[in-house]
């Protein structure tokens, strides 16, 4: 199973960069779509990376649903044996390489996207938490 990061320039590379970093993992890709570039420009690239893995399940990481790095996807999407998460994070990407290893792919993509979602919602509630806490201080104004 192939593991791809897609997202607009720099963020696919810089998400590998920090889950290699934590993990010291090497087998996923990334492509980042540049300003410049085209979606149709992208189909191409992630064509190539294809041919070289034709039997493998592929799983796509993208930063938007519906935006340009995804639209680069869409033909092979509708053709191959592909997967697209969309809405990447860190802890989605963590969670992905670290139940990989389950043989439903469908069930443990679910499970990382759940992650993924989790752990932006606790930050959030955190954060509303310490917010709330403070705006009720009235010594935190003197």
């Amino acid at each position: 199973m192939k593991l791809c990061i897609v997202a607009h320039a720099p963020l696919a590379s810089a998400l590998k960069a920090v889950v290699q970093e934590i993990t010291g993992t090497v087998n996923l890709l990334s492509v980042d779509l540049f300003g410049d570039q085209s979606p149709e420009v992208l189909s191409k690239e992630i064509a190539k990376m294809h041919e070289a893995a034709a039997l493998e399940t592929w799983v796509y990481f993208v930063d938007l649903l519906g935006g340009s790095p995804m639209q680069g996807l869409l033909p092979i999407f509708l053709k191959e044996d592909v997967r697209v998460i969309a809405g990447v994070n860190l802890p989605m990407l963590l969670a992905a390489l670290k139940w990989r290893t389950r043989e439903d792919v469908d069930q443990w993509l679910k499970h990382a996207d759940n992650y993924g979602i989790k752990e932006i919602s606790s930050s959030v509630k955190a954060a509303h938490a310490k917010i709330q806490v403070g705006a009720g201080d009235t010594n935190a104004r003197d």
